[in-house]
């Protein structure tokens, strides 16, 4: 994660196994995200801190809504411009990178390990990717990967003719990929005190 730039296109592998995006990324974009959510929590003093800790917290847990907000935070922590929605039926997350790449995500954390993905969660998330465009949230020249993120490692035969591209990853997935972002931010942060924006990005890349 200490790379920066350089492996947001490992995201799109570590979430759900494809090699590694070819596209140019948005590099300005990303930094002037992370800026943002740097300026937010503060560059001194503990807010910052206590916010990623509050935040694990709540990525750790299988309720949806607590869920939810701790992956939006991982959405900031990774350079992402994120939505969270709160109507039933849409994503549970939303994250964007520029013109390079979107997810959405559908979570079934609070389900149980036994059985497989099932037919109607693989159809709930199919509608994912179309809600963000009808929302004018997504253009259509930018792709958009479908997270499923599930206790769950294998998928019911009945859903198999259905989950087309769509990515799996686990909880535990979600959880370490928080504590290797939150972990090079803080890195970050710590050394961007006093510093310019040119030293400062070049911390980020």
């Amino acid at each position: 994660t200490s790379h920066g730039v350089r492996w947001l296109p490992d995201v799109q592998g570590k979430l759900g196994g494809k090699p590694p995006s070819t596209a140019v990324l948005p590099e300005q974009d990303w930094f002037q995200a992370l800026k943002r959510l740097l300026e937010s929590l503060g560059r001194i003093g503990t807010k910052c801190t206590k916010a990623i800790a509050e935040h694990r917290s709540l990525i750790q847990t299988k309720e949806s809504t607590p869920f939810e907000q701790g992956l939006e935070m991982l959405g900031r922590l990774l350079g992402a411009d994120v939505k969270r929605f709160t109507e039933k039926g849409e994503p549970d997350g939303f994250w964007r990178f520029g013109d390079w790449h979107a997810f959405v995500f559908e979570a079934k954390t609070d389900e149980s390990k036994r059985g497989g993905i099932s037919l109607n969660t693989v159809r709930q998330a199919s509608t994912h990717e179309q809600a963000v465009r009808s929302k004018k949230l997504l253009p259509d020249y930018v792709p958009c990967s479908t997270i499923i993120i599930s206790p769950r490692t294998t998928i019911d035969k009945l859903a198999l003719p259905s989950v087309g591209e769509m990515m799996y990853a686990s909880h535990a997935d979600i959880i370490s990929l928080f504590d290797a972002a939150s972990k090079a931010f803080e890195e970050v942060r710590v050394a961007s005190v006093g510093n310019t924006d040119e030293v400062l990005r070049e911390r980020f890349l």
